[in-house]
């Protein structure tokens, strides 16, 4: 995502709405009244269904918006167990960490995490997903857009949990999408 605010040091509520609905958020900003010190609240409705609300101080500046969204984005990580059991090792969502017996915790990035918890939740589907549906809810990438983003995602987050990435046996790829392998 990118904003350009030309010479502007605080920003709109449109240019906010028009930022959350690229990050796959609905918000509502709401002002108290129009007098140019009052507060404003946003209402994010998440893609999780959950919602929170966000007090804005004026001047609105779009960083300390993204802080706070980034801080709800987190919080979502903490409502998943502290540890999964994924193959031979267990995964820590809180800490973002793969562990294997004996070696050294791997760290994984936000997105690797967020694909194991995507896949890990999807019980009722045999703990798999389709390429469309990971591109929507981790990227917020719409079915028409040609990317290779999750496949390389996918390669990498292989190349860190599985004991020969070449030959995998937990993160599988299925026919039309990817399936972990509790």
């Amino acid at each position: 995502m990118k904003l350009t605010l030309h010479g502007a040091d605080h920003i709109t509520g449109r240019i906010v709405c028009e930022a959350l609905a690229q990050m796959e958020y609905d918000a509502i900003i709401a002002e108290e009244d129009s007098s140019p010190v009052s507060d404003l609240h946003m209402l994010c409705s998440l893609s999780s269904e959950r919602q929170q609300r966000i007090d804005l101080k004026r001047p609105i500046r779009l960083g300390s918006i993204m802080d706070s969204l980034r801080k709800i984005e987190r919080n979502i990580f903490l409502s998943y167990p502290e540890e999964i059991q994924i193959g031979h090792g267990l995964f820590q969502p809180h800490e973002m960490m793969f562990c294997v017996s004996g070696a050294d915790p791997i760290p994984l990035t936000e997105k690797e995490s967020s694909l194991i918890l995507k896949l890990w939740s999807a019980k009722e589907q045999g703990h798999q997903a389709s390429r469309e549906m990971l591109l929507k809810e981790i990227w917020g990438y719409n079915a028409d857009l040609e990317t290779h983003t999750l496949e390389t995602h996918i390669y990498r987050l292989r190349q860190k949990i599985e004991k020969d990435p070449a030959h995998p046996l937990i993160l599988m790829t299925v026919e039309d999408g990817y399936k972990l392998v509790i």
